[in-house]
C-alpha cells in the first residue's frame, strides 16, 4: 500500500531538482557529466520497476513539465525521465506523450492534412512560439524518442511532419534541433534493445 504514495514522492522530489540544475558548460563539464549520467541511471531504474497501474498514474506528472521551457538548460535532466518511460514501456507511454508534443508545437490540422495519404506526413505548421519554446519541446521530443524502437512507427507519419515544419523555420538553432530529433528517429529505429530493458 505504501509503494505508490512513495514513488509518488520520489518523483516528485527529483523533478523539483531539475529547478535548481544549471546548464551543462561545452567544454570540461566535469561532474556534470558524471550527475547526468548517475541522473539517467536512476531514471531507468525507476520507470523500470515500477507496475503498469502506477507508471499510468505517475505519467502525467511527468508530462506536466513538457509546458515549463523555463526548465530550458535542464532539458537533459528532463529528457532522460522521458527517454526511460518509454524505454520500459514504449508503446503506452508514446500513445499518451506524443499527442502532448504535437498540441504543444504545432497548430491544429486542417482537414486537408488529416486526410493526407497514409504514406505521406500530414500537413503541420509551428505554432508561433518563442525560440527557447521550440528549442525546449524539440529537445524533449527528440529524448522521448530515443529508445523507442519499432513502437515509433505507428507515429512516424506525425514526426516526419513536425520535422518537416521545424526544418523549415527561419531560426538556425531550431533547424538543427530538428534535425537532430530526426537523428534520434532513425538510430532508435534501427537500435537492438535486450528484453531486459523493457517492463515485462
Amino acid at each position: 500500500e505504501w509503494m505508490p504514495e512513495f514513488a509518488q514522492k520520489l518523483l516528485s522530489r527529483l523533478l523539483l531538482t531539475v529547478e535548481h540544475l544549471e546548464k551543462m558548460p561545452k567544454h570540461h563539464p566535469g561532474n556534470q557529466t558524471v550527475l547526468l549520467a548517475q541522473w539517467r541511471f536512476t531514471a531507468m531504474l525507476f520507470w523500470q520497476q515500477l507496475s503498469d497501474p502506477l507508471a499510468e498514474l505517475l505519467l502525467p506528472d511527468l508530462l506536466l513539465l513538457i509546458r515549463r521551457s523555463s526548465l530550458l538548460d535542464a532539458s537533459k535532466f528532463v529528457g532522460a525521465h522521458l527517454a526511460a518511460a518509454v524505454h520500459a514501456r514504449p508503446q503506452s507511454v508514446l500513445a499518451v506523450a506524443i499527442p502532448v508534443f504535437t498540441a504543444e508545437l504545432t497548430n491544429p490540422s486542417t482537414p486537408s492534412s488529416a486526410a493526407a495519404p497514409e504514406a505521406e506526413p500530414p500537413m503541420l505548421t509551428l505554432r508561433p512560439l518563442l525560440r527557447n519554446e521550440l528549442l525546449w519541446l524539440l529537445r524533449l521530443l527528440a529524448q522521448l524518442v530515443r529508445h523507442a524502437g519499432e513502437a515509433l512507427l505507428p507515429h512516424m507519419r506525425v514526426l516526419r511532419a513536425i520535422v518537416d515544419a521545424a526544418t523549415t523555420h527561419n531560426d538556425l538553432k531550431v533547424v538543427k534541433a530538428a534535425y537532430k530529433l530526426l537523428r534520434r528517429m532513425l538510430a532508435s529505429l534501427l537500435a537492438v534493445y535486450p528484453q531486459d530493458f523493457r517492463w515485462v
